[in-house]
This record gives structure tokens, sequence and C-alpha cells, in this order.
């Protein structure tokens, strides 16, 4: 996440520093278009950000959505996001994104899942 006041983009992990090259690469690709003042790939600066972790190697998704759903409701604030973001929560969110995917399905198809 581009952090304009900082000039820096904030790097969150649920897996600690998993895709950290995959970020770097992708941000080095973004930036011009992000930051015109921005005309290498190499002058990027990645602020690796305290991230809650997951317990497991199949939730990154989920945390994904998780994590971007608080910052964008916080304008970017992740100073209590541990409060927010847990395995309790991101259940709860699995449980809520299935909800919704199975409501539309029966909904399209007249059939019960």
């Amino acid at each position: 996440m581009y952090d304009r006041k900082r000039d820096v983009y904030n790097y969150y992990d649920s897996y600690g520093t998993f895709n950290l090259d995959a970020a770097k690469l992708c941000v080095g690709k973004l930036a011009p278009f992000i930051n015109p003042k921005c005309k290498n790939q190499t002058e990027v600066d990645l602020d690796l950000r305290k991230t809650p972790q997951q317990p497991n190697d199949y939730d990154c998704g989920v945390y994904t959505l998780g994590i971007t759903d608080y910052l964008a409701k916080t304008g970017g604030d992740d100073s209590q996001i541990a409060n927010h973001i847990n395995p309790k929560s991101i259940t709860s969110l699995r449980e809520e994104i299935f909800n919704l995917i199975k409501s539309q399905y029966e909904k399209d198809t007249k059939q019960k899942i």
C-alpha cells in the first residue's frame, strides 16, 4: 500500500516475508504510475509492517482480504490491526464469503447447496 505522506510502500504479509520479492517487483513496475517523481524502478522503498500472522498455509487469501478491508476502513492506519485481524475474525470472514457465494449461486441457479 502506498503511503503518500511518507512516500513509501507499506508491505503487509500474513506469512512472514514469503512474497517480499514479488512485492518488490510489482511495486517497482507500478511506482512510476503511482508517483510520477519515481522514474527509476529501483528508487522504491518497502516498509515491512507488523502484520498478524496466519497459523496455517492456506488462509493467505482471506488474510489479504481482511487486512485490505481493515486498512481501507481505517485510512491506512495499522496501529490497531492486531486487535482486528486474528484467526477468529478470519474464520468469520471466510464464513461470510462462503455464505455470500452460496447465496449468489442459489439465486442464479435456483438450486440449494
